[in-house]
């Protein structure tokens, strides 16, 4: 009887004991880009994104599957009675990193249908144009905390998550709290406590010059221009000298 007088106090504190997550997201000049991310959890909040096993296997079974999400390493370990789930790899395409979860961890039946493992990734805004990149992303981990936390958001203590965004150029606007001097590293870092019921908001915005092959286009029209002028010169000059030989 004493026992189950204390289990709700014993499950609060296996659920609350301890969750961290870390992400880093390196993105280059023409979009491409690494990335590497660590989360560490009670197996009982492991288990709400459908466990280590299955969550590893979901991953890499995604990466096979997408061309542009190359997974290089995916792996769970336990630790002190924590379970460490590690990914990292790289993206030709920002794009299709940003869509990644809900194209590759949906039910190809149920396309609308958001996935338990897809909390961890959030969604996200991406707008490329000529004036640059503007990035929008929410992680809301409400629908995977278990009840005995959402109830009590203070039994997270100091449980956070932590994003680092690594632009290619000084991001022009964000709502990061930290960046580097150059203003290239923007950091942001979420106690969990605070978001148990709303979603962490990352957002930034930076010019990127566009990939090599669009510069190439854009020349194209003026190299079209300058050959059509250097022909009509030439020819120009040929009448020119035909002209006087017949003189």
């Amino acid at each position: 009887m004493r026992f189950l007088t204390f289990l709700p106090l014993v499950l609060t504190l296996l659920l609350a004991s301890c969750i961290e997550g870390e992400e880093e997201l390196w993105l280059e000049r023409d979009g491409s880009g690494r990335l590497e991310a660590t989360y560490k959890m009670p197996p009982l909040v492991m288990r709400s994104f459908g466990g280590p096993e299955e969550l590893v296997k979901t991953l890499k079974e995604a990466s096979a599957r997408d061309q542009h999400v190359n997974l290089t390493h995916v792996s769970h370990r336990s630790e002190k009675g924590q379970v460490i789930l590690a990914f990292s790899g790289t993206f030709d395409d920002l794009h299709k990193l940003c869509t990644f979860p809900q194209r590759q961890l949906r039910d190809p039946d149920e396309p609308d249908k958001p996935t338990k493992a897809e909390a961890l990734f959030g969604e996200t805004d991406l707008d490329i144009s000529m004036r640059g990149i503007s990035y929008h992303r929410t992680i809301d981990i409400s629908s995977v905390l278990p009840k005995l936390i959402s109830s009590a958001p203070h039994r997270l203590k100091d449980s956070s998550f932590h994003y680092i965004l690594n632009l290619p150029m000084p991001a022009s606007e964000t709502n990061a709290p930290t960046l580097s001097s150059a203003e290239h590293k923007l950091e942001w870092t979420f106690l969990l406590r605070d978001y148990v019921n709303e979603p962490m908001i990352l957002s930034a915005e930076c010019p990127l010059p566009l990939p090599r092959k669009f510069w190439l286009l854009g020349l194209l029209p003026i190299a079209v221009l300058v050959a059509i002028f250097l022909f009509r010169t030439k020819r120009s000059l040929h009448q020119l000298e035909s002209g006087a030989a017949s003189r």
